[in-house]
C-alpha cells in the first residue's frame, strides 16, 4: 500500500500501471489535510530539520540547500532507530552494518590532490566538503578557487576548520596620546592620556589609581621622547662621498646671486662676490647681512628646544592663541 496527497506527480498513466501489477494500493489524502499524511510529513520535518542543522553548523551558503538535504537523507539512513530496534535502515536493507569511518563534517575545510603531468603546479586543491555522491565511493568538494563541484577519492580533512563561517573579532581600542599645549608648561610640552570614557557619565573626578597610570604613561612617553632626541642630537651625519673636482661658475652667472645650489657652488660665489662686488655695499647693509647670515635655523626639536628664542617664541605663539580660542 502506498499513500500519498493529490498532486499530479503521482497520477500519471504508469503509475496506475506499475501499482496494479505489482498488486499495490494507491491511497490518497484529501485536499488540504496533510494530516491524513501525517508519517511521512513528520519524516519531511526530521529531514529539514537535520538539513538545516547541518548548514548552519558550518555557515554554508544557501545554493548548498540541495547538498545539505542529501547528506542528511544519507546520514539519518545510516543512523540507528528505535522503531527499527536500533538497527539502521542500512542495516535491515543490506543485512550488514554500515562503515562509519568515511563521515565527515559537513562543510569542513579539505584538500584534494592534483593529479596532474606539471611538476610545478600546486599539488592540492583548497576545497570544502559538500557530501557524498551517488553510486561512487568518494567526496563531493566545492572549489574555493576555481569556484566548481568536483568528485575526488583522494582528500585530506581539517574538520575542526569551516572556511564559509565567519569568526567575529572585536577590535581592541587602546588609549591615545594627545600633546597639551598650555601657557604655563615648560619648554618641554605635557601631555595627556585620552581614555575612553562612557558617554552617560557626568562626573568629572578620577581616583587616584588612573592618575597614577596616567602619570606612568606619561613620564614612560617624555622619557622615550627624550631618549630619541639625544640620539638625534649626538649621532653624526654621515656626509655623502663627492667629487674632488673644482666646480667652476659659468661666465652667463658671473653678474648675478645664484640661491638654490650646493654649499660649495654657494660658497665659491659669495667668495667671488666679496672680492668684486660686496665693496660696493654699505656698512649698514654688510652688518645687517653678516647678522642674518650668522642665525641658525633648527632643524629638529632637539635643536629647537636649546635656544632661548625659538622656546619665547613658541611660547608667545601658544598664548595668542589660548586667547584667540
Amino acid at each position: 500500500m502506498i499513500r500519498t496527497d493529490n498532486r499530479t506527480k503521482f497520477f500519471q498513466e504508469y503509475c496506475h500501471t506499475l501499482f496494479a501489477s505489482k498488486g499495490i494500493i494507491h491511497q490518497k489524502s484529501v485536499p488540504h489535510n496533510p494530516q491524513q499524511n501525517g508519517k511521512i510529513e513528520k519524516t519531511h520535518r526530521h529531514l529539514l530539520e537535520t538539513a538545516r542543522a547541518l548548514r548552519l553548523h558550518a555557515n554554508l551558503r544557501i545554493k548548498f540547500w540541495g547538498d545539505c538535504v542529501l547528506s542528511a537523507t544519507y546520514l539519518i539512513n545510516l543512523m540507528p532507530s528505535s522503531v527499527l530496534s536500533w538497527k539502521s535502515p542500512y542495516q535491515i536493507l543490506l543485512q550488514q552494518y554500515p562503515d562509519y569511518s568515511r563521515l565527515k563534517v559537513l562543510g569542513c575545510l579539505c584538500y584534494s590532490t592534483n593529479k596532474t603531468s606539471d611538476k610545478l603546479a600546486s599539488r592540492a586543491f583548497r576545497c570544502v566538503f559538500i557530501g557524498y555522491p551517488y553510486a561512487q565511493k568518494a567526496y563531493k568538494l566545492y572549489d574555493l578557487d576555481n569556484h566548481k563541484v568536483i568528485i575526488s577519492r583522494d582528500v585530506t580533512f581539517q574538520e575542526n576548520i569551516f572556511p564559509f563561517k565567519q569568526s567575529s573579532i572585536s577590535p581592541v581600542v587602546s588609549p591615545s596620546v594627545q600633546l597639551d599645549f598650555s601657557t604655563e608648561s615648560s619648554d618641554i610640552p605635557s601631555f595627556s592620556m585620552n581614555h575612553n570614557v562612557d558617554n552617560n557619565v557626568t562626573d568629572n573626578t578620577v581616583d587616584d589609581d588612573s592618575l597614577n597610570q596616567i602619570f606612568e604613561s606619561s613620564d614612560a612617553y617624555i622619557q622615550s621622547d627624550n631618549i630619541i632626541s639625544d640620539y638625534i642630537a649626538s649621532s653624526s651625519i654621515v656626509s655623502l662621498r663627492k667629487s674632488s673636482r673644482s666646480i667652476q661658475i659659468p661666465e652667463k652667472y658671473t653678474d648675478y646671486v645664484l640661491s638654490n645650489t650646493s654649499k660649495a657652488f654657494c660658497s665659491q660665489a659669495f667668495n667671488v662676490f666679496a672680492d668684486t662686488q660686496l665693496t660696493s655695499f654699505s656698512t649698514a647693509y654688510l652688518a645687517t647681512l653678516a647678522k642674518v647670515l650668522s642665525i641658525h635655523e633648527p632643524t629638529s626639536y632637539a635643536q629647537a628646544q636649546l635656544d632661548q628664542n625659538w622656546v619665547d617664541a613658541m611660547q608667545t605663539y601658544l598664548a595668542l592663541g589660548s586667547i584667540a580660542s
